[in-house]
């Protein structure tokens, strides 16, 4: 498939984003096609979107992922793909990654029409899972990309997997294993470095997750969280007498776009759900064809990412400016 290069534009940027901060910004399945409509691309409301953020995307650091819609989630279930993957059913495999491609592929052509310097990733390409849970996201791929001001869009997609096969993985897990994986990563200071090799102790705060000496860093333990965000770290050493630590630059914001205007709860935009509040609210399921969990599954991520100590926001897909901005966006925020 051609690609046509991105023209070049003499839009300045827009907002006021911190330097090195990062945005992983999702776009629900039903956004880009028209779910209940197998294999229909949404182009039209694509190019609104692409337009939009075209001239914020020359200023900042931008993943882009996108849900599969119409385009994969029926060919999953026809071929029960998220039960694993073996030879009986390796055809399916196949068929339901050039469904999402091929979306993938129009999503990005639309993009570079409208001046992103955007290009296809594949997680089905450059990512690994074990027991449906991504172990590596292509994030090494990303950051070299970011490094050169390219917007990789990555989506949901089948993925090797060490114990099924095969299986799919959600763009909300997608969304989820990368900013954690492009998040800053903790540094230690010498001065702290030398007291835990004296001592070789393991930190258990408070928080709930174990800090143990790996190499020049901090590795963090709880049910498969590797990081947490630096300031609560960072207090959490305080107060145990550790001392200081050093953080490698990078931030991460996340962005969640659908075609509704966050989580409801009755008639009302749920402003802010915790897993202290997520047990009280009626998240439904999903009423067209979805093997990821539609509105369930996407919170259990965004959960598990506030976990790591990273907010994300839900919003209307009309709203996605006032999120890259930094404006109210009248939406959901998971923490």
């Amino acid at each position: 498939m051609h690609v046509p290069s991105s023209p070049p534009s003499t839009s300045k940027g827009h907002g006021k984003k911190k330097v090195n901060e990062i945005i992983v910004l999702k776009l629900g399945g039903s956004v880009v096609t028209r779910k209940s409509e197998a294999g229909i691309i949404d182009t039209v409301r694509i190019h609104e979107f692409a337009a939009q953020i075209a001239p914020i995307a020359k200023s900042v650091p931008l993943v882009i992922v996108h849900g599969a819609g119409s385009c994969g989630h029926p060919e999953a279930k026809a071929y029960h793909i998220q039960d694993g993957v073996s030879r009986e059913n390796a055809e399916g495999a196949a068929i339901t990654h050039f469904a999402v491609r091929r979306l993938n592929e129009a999503f990005v052509s639309v993009l570079r029409n409208c001046g992103v310097d955007a290009v296809c990733m594949h997680p089905f390409c450059n990512s690994l899972a074990k027991n449906g849970r991504l172990v590596y996201s292509g994030e090494k791929q990303v950051k070299a990309m970011l490094n050169l001001g390219i917007v990789p869009v990555l989506h949901g997609d089948v993925v090797m997997d060490t114990a099924r096969g095969a299986c799919i993985v959600s763009g909300d897990q997608v969304v989820s294993a990368m900013a954690k994986a492009l998040v800053a990563t903790p540094k230690l200071c010498d001065s702290v470095k030398g007291q835990l090799e004296d001592t070789r102790r393991s930190y258990v705060p408070e928080h709930g997750f174990a800090a143990r000496l790996h190499g020049n860093s901090i590795h963090l333990q709880n049910t498969g969280v590797c990081s947490v965000h630096p300031p609560a770290f960072s207090s959490v050493l305080a107060s145990r007498g550790v001392g200081s630590i050093c953080f490698a630059a990078g931030a991460v914001r996340v962005g969640v776009a659908t075609d509704v205007s966050g989580v409801f709860s009755g008639n009302s935009v749920v402003p802010v759900i915790t897993r202290c509040n997520v047990g009280a609210i009626n998240l439904g399921n999903s009423k067209n064809t979805d093997v990821t969990g539609g509105m369930r599954g996407k919170i259990e991520e965004l959960l598990f990412l506030a976990d790591a100590g990273i907010s994300s926001h839900l919003f209307h897909i009309s709203r996605v400016v006032d999120f890259l901005e930094e404006r109210d966006h009248g939406g959901t925020i998971v923490r």
